[in-house]
């Protein structure tokens, strides 16, 4: 079978049987534990593994995540994995997955990324951390050959310029930026970039201090 679909139908476990797919989409059900991510990772030749708006916010520490060599989109809007990361664990989820070029992280309140939770992305060039609680990210935070960053829709306050440099595309619209002087490399760099900046630039406002809020960066 090389598509399985099986989208909004309340599944809270995964049948153990055996699944054969280079396509599997299963969101809008309510698995939770990262159990059902690590049972599909090991679906023989899956390509493209749809798991948004599911509930994923558990994992035992006993159990090892799979890993694929044959895994290149993956899908994880709408979870809860800062549940899952902020007991500190799970923080290997992604081990493993050598050949995965592109990664939705989106809509996971996440407030901070684990050490390391992307070292095995070797191959992962487009990121989606849109719509989470992140405040600070770091250049050592991202995968190296990265090519391709959503982090809109955070609460960055004064972010490294250096975070950017690898990249092609970032879109950095709609966060919190507090534009006093340690904000001025970032404007430099925002004005002088040679990456493209996805959004409108009318989205990039400071926040802080109060008598700045709303200006365009």
């Amino acid at each position: 079978i090389p598509t399985i679909f099986l989208g909004s139908n309340k599944l809270v476990t995964l049948p153990n049987v055996r699944l054969t797919a280079n396509f599997i989409h299963l969101s809008e059900n309510r698995l939770e534990d990262l159990d059902s991510l690590y049972f599909l990772l090991r679906v023989p030749h899956l390509q493209i593994l749809i798991l948004n708006q599911n509930r994923l916010s558990s994992c035992n520490p006993a159990h090892a995540p799979a890993g694929s060599l044959s895994l290149e989109k993956l899908f994880l809007g709408g979870n809860m994995l800062q549940l899952a990361w902020e007991t500190g664990f799970c923080w290997d989820v992604f081990k493993g997955l050598s050949q995965l070029q592109v990664l939705y992280l989106n809509n996971n309140y996440l407030n901070f990324l684990p050490p390391g939770v992307f070292s095995d992305l070797t191959a992962l060039r487009g990121l989606s951390l849109s719509s989470n609680r992140l405040t600070v990210l770091s250049p050592g935070d991202l995968p190296a050959n990265l090519e391709v960053l959503d982090v809109s829709r955070n609460q960055l306050l004064s972010p490294d310029p250096d975070l950017f440099a690898g990249l092609s595309a970032v879109d950095i619209t709609y966060n919190k930026f507090i534009c006093e002087c340690e904000l001025r490399p970032f404007i430099r760099w925002l004005n002088q970039t040679n990456v493209t900046v996805l959004g409108s630039h009318a989205d990039i406002l400071c926040m802080y201090p109060a008598s700045l809020a709303g200006t365009s960066l």
